[in-house]
């Protein structure tokens, strides 16, 4: 008998529109990826995985805030391995999403991309899980240990509190262009 391959999206969580809130807020800002590079690097390198990211999903897209191994920008969120993320408090783990149901059919999975291992941790400004500090790899991995799963989760808290910092710090005002005035001519 033939596999049946298809996917199933994330539903929305319950509190989405508190969650669309933030999330509107934090995509007005700039600065999220200087913000987190640093910790997008050390989970990848945790993971020995090809590609990391911090992302934020708003109501139809999954943004990569922050990615390293991966030249997309965005991915329809009904495609993100991260929409099931930011539905629990723990890390998310899929070691091979050709054999995972919910993925094997996922475009993400089936596409030039091919991915095979996702692990991913909630990202939380102000209590809302807005996007994921996730790795992924074209290659299955075998399910992490638990130790490596919390040390995602610790840099997905630290992301978060970074993210939520610059959220809460007001833009610089805009300095007033000096504009001379005309020279007085005598006479």
């Amino acid at each position: 008998m033939e596999k049946r391959v298809f996917y199933c999206p994330a539903p929305f969580p319950d509190d989405e529109a508190e969650r669309q809130a933030v999330v509107a807020a934090l995509l007005r800002q700039s600065g999220h990826c200087d913000a987190v590079r640093d910790l997008v690097a050390q989970a990848r390198e945790m993971f020995a995985a090809t590609a990391g990211a911090l992302t934020i999903l708003d109501e139809g897209r999954q943004w990569l805030a922050c990615a390293i191994g991966l030249a997309i920008a965005s991915t329809p969120r009904c495609a993100a391995f991260c929409g099931y993320t930011i539905r629990q408090d723990a890390p998310f783990c899929v070691p091979d999403a050709h054999l995972d149901e919910r993925f094997s059919g996922n475009p993400l999975v089936t596409g030039d991309l091919g991915l095979r291992f996702y692990a991913g941790a909630p990202v939380r400004i102000h209590g809302q899980a807005v996007g994921a500090l996730c790795v992924m790899d074209q290659r299955a991995q075998a399910q992490p240990p638990q130790a490596r799963l919390a040390a995602l989760r610790r840099l997905a808290d630290t992301a978060g509190a970074r993210l939520e910092a610059l959220l809460d710090t007001p833009a610089p005002m805009p300095m007033p262009a000096i504009v001379p005035f005309p020279a007085q001519r005598e006479g």
